[in-house]
């Protein structure tokens, strides 16, 4: 199985998309026919020149961990342009919780016109 992560930067704000074990049902069983390994995303802000994880931006998406390289960087991007426009108007210290558990329902479907152009 591959598993395929990404990360990206605007300006000050950068996502990363790792698969750390969690599945569809808690941490990912490979025996479970119905279990597929999930990737989850990190928001970091550069903040007095140093990477900090923002608080509440971390959350668990519907994308498999095995999909195309191109959907994953593409998912990555994506979560980061709707970070970076969030938080130029709240801040650092104030990031949109309600935005992040949004985006935990990104799936690969979402992505799909990427896997199309090949």
């Amino acid at each position: 199985m591959d598993i395929h992560e990404s990360s990206y930067q605007i300006d000050n704000v950068k996502v990363e998309l790792e698969h750390i074990g969690e599945g569809f049902f808690g941490d990912y069983n490979e025996e479970d026919s119905k279990d597929v390994p999930l990737l989850r995303f990190y928001i970091s802000g550069l903040i007095d020149g140093n990477w900090e994880e923002l608080d509440d931006c971390s959350y668990c998406t519907r994308i498999p961990a095995t999909a195309k390289q191109e959907i994953v960087d593409a998912a990555a991007r994506f979560i980061c342009k709707e970070y970076s426009a969030a938080l130029k108007s709240r801040g650092m210290d104030n990031p949109p919780k309600k935005l992040g558990a949004e985006l935990s329902w990104l799936s690969e479907d979402d992505f799909s016109d990427i896997a199309e152009e090949e």
